[in-house]
């Protein structure tokens, strides 16, 4: 709560209070630095809230109220610019490949962009910090991933999203414990249990898996919606 939400405010609060204070700032070149620092606190500041209040309910069934169909695409093309800036902000490279044609699904688009944001934090807390070569300016950053496709894979039936980091790596026991809301060892990934909890309420799937090749490590972890007009039958009851 320190980190998250009281630091972003204080920030805004005390530009706010300058500017209040010093009107003609806005009139010149500092203000641009001023004003893109108040909302980008401001923006990481909604997503916690926004985070809190849906973890509020912990009731899975009670998470996704109204389904209706929802265009990815229009949803990707809205949100993409937006996470790719969040990743760089941070010192990391952002790279997205959506695969068309991407039918509609059933869900909360507000949801289902929710756990996607999840996902992203976790993949940039699994990165950082990120330490390049004093001596070597050309140190790739480590690069963030995401995919979306339908069709061959897992689940057929199923869009399915991978977000790809490359982080340090995390032991079985670990990873197992990416999605456990009650994990207390790992408070910065509890992000993950909301976002299996979105995913769950939309009657669909999220597994993850450690990556290891070309000197590289990371995890994938990957969500699978069913899509609109498909029939959903739960595997044994679950």
């Amino acid at each position: 709560m320190a980190h998250d939400i009281r630091t972003p405010l204080t920030v805004i609060m005390g530009y706010l209070e300058m500017l209040m204070e010093h009107y003609d700032l806005l009139h010149h070149g500092p203000s641009n630095t001023i004003l893109e620092a108040m909302w980008r606190n401001a923006r990481d500041l909604h997503y916690t809230l926004e985070r809190l209040l849906t973890m509020d309910d912990t009731s899975v069934r009670k998470i996704v109220t109204h389904l209706e169909p929802v265009d990815l695409g229009e949803l990707f093309a809205k949100c993409l610019p937006q996470w790719q800036k969040r990743v760089e902000e941070k010192g990391l490279s952002f790279h997205a490949i959506v695969i068309p044609p991407i039918p509609y699904i059933m869900g909360d688009g507000d949801l289902i962009r929710q756990a996607i944001e999840a996902l992203i934090d976790n993949a940039i807390t699994l990165c950082l910090p990120f330490r390049p070569d004093p001596d070597d300016w050309s140190t790739p950053r480590p690069q963030i991933r995401l995919y979306v496709w339908y069709g061959p894979g897992r689940f057929r039936q199923h869009v399915q999203i991978a977000i790809i980091d490359e982080g340090e790596g995390l032991s079985e026991e670990d990873l197992a414990r990416l999605t456990d809301m009650n994990s207390a060892q790992m408070p910065a990934l509890r992000s993950l249990a909301l976002c299996k909890a979105i995913v769950q309420a939309h009657h669909g799937r999220i597994w993850a898996q450690r990556r290891q090749g070309n000197g590289k490590r990371g995890h994938v972890i990957l969500l699978g919606f069913p899509i609109a007009g498909q029939a959903h039958s739960p595997e044994n009851g679950q």
